[in-house]
């Protein structure tokens, strides 16, 4: 009998029209969302070797530990193709330096922006819109149908337990669901074998398998809806409309009105502008130290002044051509500087963790509003076994900061900070550039003395500068050798750690599966069938 039942349900269901629409609207919009997902993920990889390169070519030329600055980058990740999640919508570089811990990052690019309509039309909101109403349609009218057509009572006649009944109607109507389902995710797959430029490791197979199995429990719940919606109605009109109403509640209001209401309520205790200024405060405060260690040497025009004085950002500077009495008073500056910045530095990052914190709360408020939506916890797990979550985007910026200790630690180890080198690539044996006009530097005493010299300057010898500066900046002695600076790891996350930080989400829609068809099973068995 059950099995009668079952086929009869996967029969009924397959011949429906709104089986016929809803899978060809899933297939097309799945070819068409996943292949435009697949070029925007194959532009944005493009455009991640490149910059990658560009930062390793840059790395070759560093001539000072000062403009040392490694740009770090995450690259984009595969699966974001099958859910986008915020992959694309957040930074994927970040300068690691001693003046500043990372704390977001930048250069936020998102591919072809010409391709931007379905990009983010991802399967992961094809089988929450799509499929989730699908699945009520199925099972709107799966038991007040058959009583309105007087076929359920004429049913429950032949020695069919209610409790039969009713796991027929709910696994026939799961195996109906899973055939889009699966199609689905065989298109998807087949595009990131053989249109996507990834090479995907059994790791990421099991993250697939993940996703899949989200996607079945969330189907399930929502057919078990449609269900207790059919046992709680008495008409099939009404059913309906409350189906979808429910599906739009899931779908759309619930996750979309919980952050105005959270941000509504809860109250932030710090505003950005506060933070900005108590930063700005601390950068004051840092730089008047850093001031008061300045010898007034260093300040007085003379013949021990480097000739050549570049100034990057983060406090880079680059000299040339100056005189070991001027190099080593400015060692003990440059190095209480390097001192500061990072003391100073971990003192912002904490004051903007202050500012973070609120908002963690305001987050937290949001997420248990939109708890109360199934869409919502699919989408959570969908972007975990995806690895395109905010918890890895926080999981990208927390490899940045264990990076930028380990780049700090391997100045130290290279006497970085209390060494010529942090500032200028003169080897010991230098010449000042006094020298070259036949002076010593105390002979130039004055502003007005070095005007006169720079006064006998004629164009062969502005050329002969020029030139010599050139052959120093391609001079291999003067370019630092990184070969042993530590490198920069980060991949994609690993299934156990997902499947941890994701327990409790797979937990809840087990448990609302179970909860919604034991409520279902109880009604039932007081259902008038008459």
């Amino acid at each position: 009998m059950f099995s009668t039942l079952f086929r009869k349900e996967m029969h009924q269901n397959l011949l429906t029209f709104r089986f016929a629409i809803c899978t060809v609207v899933t297939l097309i919009l799945v070819t068409l969302g996943i292949f435009i997902a697949s070029e925007d993920y194959n532009s944005r990889l493009q455009l991640y070797h490149t910059r990658a390169q560009q930062h390793e070519n840059a790395l070759r030329r560093v001539h000072v530990y000062s403009s040392l600055q490694p740009t770090v980058l995450r690259p984009p990740e595969p699966l974001s193709i099958l859910c986008q999640g915020y992959d694309a919508k957040l930074g994927t570089e970040v300068n690691i330096n001693i003046y500043q811990v990372p704390f977001q990052a930048t250069g936020e690019r998102r591919g072809n922006e010409y391709m931007s309509v379905f990009r983010d039309l991802d399967l992961t909101v094809i089988v929450k819109v799509v499929l989730g109403l699908l699945a009520l349609l199925l099972t709107f009218d799966a038991l007040v149908g058959e009583k309105e057509e007087g076929t359920l009572k004429l049913i429950l006649s032949h020695s069919l337990s209610r409790a039969t009944l009713l796991l027929g109607k709910y696994l026939g109507g799961l195996a109906v669901l899973f055939l889009p389902l699966f199609m689905s995710l065989v298109i998807g797959s087949l595009i990131l074998l053989f249109h996507a430029h990834v090479k995907l490791t059994p790791s990421d197979w099991l993250r697939i398998g993940g996703i899949f199995v989200s996607y079945f429990i969330y189907l399930s719940l929502m057919l078990l809806v449609g269900i207790l919606v059919s046992i709680v109605t008495h008409r099939t009109s009404v059913s309906l409309v409350l189906c979808i109403f429910v599906w739009l509640l899931a779908v759309f209001i619930i996750p979309n009105s919980a952050t105005a209401f959270a941000s509504d309520v809860m109250a932030v205790e710090a505003s950005e502008q506060a933070i900005d200024d108590r930063i700005a405060q601390l950068v004051k405060e840092r730089d008047r130290l850093i001031r008061q260690q300045r010898d007034p040497f260093l300040d007085r025009v003379s013949g021990y002044f480097p000739l050549y004085n570049w100034s990057g950002d983060n406090n880079a500077i680059l000299l040339r051509y100056g005189d070991p009495q001027y190099y080593n008073i400015a060692t003990k500056y440059y190095s209480h500087q390097a001192e500061l910045g990072i003391s100073y530095a971990e003192k912002i990052f904490h004051v903007r963790q202050e500012y973070e914190w609120p908002l963690h709360r305001a987050a937290r408020v949001e997420a248990g509003i939109s708890y109360l939506s199934p869409a919502y916890i699919l989408e959570r797990l969908a972007e975990s076994f995806a690895g395109t979550s905010i918890d890895d985007y926080d999981r990208f910026l927390a490899h940045c900061r264990t990076y930028r200790n380990q780049f700090i630690t391997y100045l130290q180890s290279k006497d970085a900070f209390s060494s010529w080198r942090w500032f200028t690539d003169d080897p010991p044996n230098a010449r000042p550039w006094v020298s070259f006009f036949g002076l010593k530097p105390e002979d130039v005493t004055s502003e007005r003395v070095i005007q006169q010299v720079w006064a006998r300057i004629d164009p062969a010898m502005m050329e002969r500068w020029q030139k010599i500066i050139a052959q120093d900046n391609e001079d291999p002695a003067r370019i630092l050798d990184l070969s042993d600076m530590p490198r920069f790891s980060y991949g994609s996350p690993d299934v156990r750690d997902i499947i941890t930080r994701s327990a409790i989400d797979l937990g809840l829609m087990l448990a609302m599966n179970v909860v919604l068809f034991a409520v279902s099973f109880v009604l039932f068995l007081r259902y008038d069938v008459r």
